[in-house]
């Protein structure tokens, strides 16, 4: 008599989490809703001391420790090897599935059996209000939602993957010990082995992350760029996707044109040219503050920014003797303050969203009109066109972004693109160097190779 081993679930959920208890009470309770139930859910707490763990517990999912905070990817590695499920599913604690997600994985995988991995995106409402958080995740949506379905990264954010693929290249490189590209670069080794992976851009989960500033620097330059460039001369042969496409290198190269050419400028036209730029940045540093006025629970702050902001303004355009712009500006400040204490949804009034984007873009029109009097020269003609052709290339972006809030906060959006461009290509300069100092030194003793490898 013989006795039949227990067949697993059809899926594995892998959920890594240090300190992040709040966020993972929400993303829990999200996935108990789901439409698909024969699944196991194993939460990896990575050295946590918020608590992670009971709200895991406490939704009745496995826990799993890590003897101290390893990173992300040893996490994973070690949800993996508990997994008992053909296909294991990645996602962030601060990420929220819909109702059919992990039906839709198990149902793509069984419908496409060369499959080996695949990914999905954030959906295009992300969870935390403020500008950057908004900006950020509305970002990456765009991104992923313009590549090809035939990828050549994996993403851990929402990504699948079987099992038996990731046993035989060995997890994730457990040399990344903060969230960095130890999904990217496991992508590119199954890429250059002729892997087939995939992105399901109906696979939308909604992100919590509150993005900062200096959050956004660090990860975009130490955490992404940088290691990235050095995966892709590792990696030659594997195409370029997403963010790092043809296009998305000259817009690059056109960035840091325009800052040398608004350099020039500002230093031959002197307050004739500087002072409509510094009042233009003002408007669009108003339209920041307001928007994060009332989201953020900074209104006292917010204000006070506001406020020092537009006596700033006026002693500039006082100072250098263009005090014309100033009522634009005062108009400019006031829509802001109207549409982000009111309209700032469009789902709430059609008709109002509107009207609001119509005053929008009187406003930048009289702005634009009044900046066209600066006088024409070659140092100025030059930046024109850079920003004209930049924001050419990049319309369809902010398009989107003004029909998901408004034109005032695609308007804003515009700088922090255009520094998303200036820190991408230091990054890209940085990451070369590294991967050549690196190639030449002479290798040290005890240095573990790229790729970590699973017992």
């Amino acid at each position: 008599m013989t006795s039949s081993q227990p067949k697993g679930p059809a899926l594995s959920v892998i959920i890594p989490v240090h300190n992040s208890a709040a966020h993972l009470e929400r993303s829990l309770s999200n996935l108990v809703q789901s439409d698909f139930s024969d699944y196991e859910c194993i939460v990896v707490d990575d050295g946590s001391t918020d608590g992670s763990a009971e709200v895991a517990e406490r939704h009745g999912y496995r826990v799993v420790r890590t003897p101290k905070k390893s990173g992300p990817a040893a996490a994973r590695n070690r949800g993996m090897q508990e997994a008992a499920g053909e296909i294991v599913y990645f996602f962030d604690s601060d990420v929220c599935i819909k109702p059919d997600t992990l039906r839709r994985i198990v149902e793509r995988f069984a419908a496409e059996p060369e499959i080996d991995a695949l990914i999905g995106s954030y959906d295009d409402e992300p969870g935390e209000p403020d500008f950057l958080s908004q900006y950020r995740n509305l970002f990456h949506h765009w991104i992923h939602q313009g590549a090809s379905e035939d990828a050549t990264t994996f993403w851990s954010g929402c990504g699948a993957i079987r099992k038996k693929a990731l046993l035989e290249f060995g997890g994730f490189d457990e040399n990344y010990r903060r969230p960095s590209i130890e999904d990217i670069e496991l992508g590119y080794r199954m890429k250059a082995d002729g892997r087939t992976i995939r992105l399901d851009k109906q696979l939308r989960v909604k992100h919590l992350k509150r993005w900062t500033f200096w959050q956004i620097l660090r990860t975009d330059v130490l955490d992404r760029g940088i290691p990235w460039t050095e995966l892709l001369l590792r990696y030659p042969h594997v195409p370029a996707a997403l963010n790092i496409t043809l296009d998305q290198r000259l817009n690059v190269v056109l960035a840091h044109l325009l800052a040398i050419s608004l350099a020039v400028a500002a230093f031959i036209e002197g307050a004739a040219f500087l002072g409509p730029v510094l009042l233009t940045a003002y408007l669009v540093g108003a339209n920041y503050w307001l928007f994060s006025w009332r989201t953020a629970n900074l209104k006292t702050r917010r204000t006070v920014e506001t406020v020092g902001g537009l006596a700033t303004a006026w002693l500039i355009a006082y100072a250098l003797g263009i005090t014309e712009l100033m009522p634009v500006v005062l108009v400019g400040t006031m829509a802001t303050f109207v549409q982000h204490q009111f309209l700032r949804h469009r789902r709430r009034s059609r008709p109002i969203w509107w009207i609001s984007n119509v005053v929008a873009v009187s406003v930048l029109a009289m702005m634009a009109y009044l900046l066209s009097h600066v006088p024409l020269h070659l140092a100025t003609v030059a930046p024109a066109v850079l920003l004209f052709v930049l924001l050419a290339a990049n319309a369809r972006l902010y398009a989107f972004l003004a029909r998901r809030h408004n034109v005032f906060f695609a308007f804003t959006a515009i700088p922090f693109h255009f520094l998303y461009y200036y820190y991408c290509g230091l990054s890209f300069t940085a990451g070369v160097a590294l991967f050549w100092s690196r190639k030449f030194a002479p290798k040290r003793r005890g240095v573990r190779e790229p790729a970590a490898t699973i017992d």
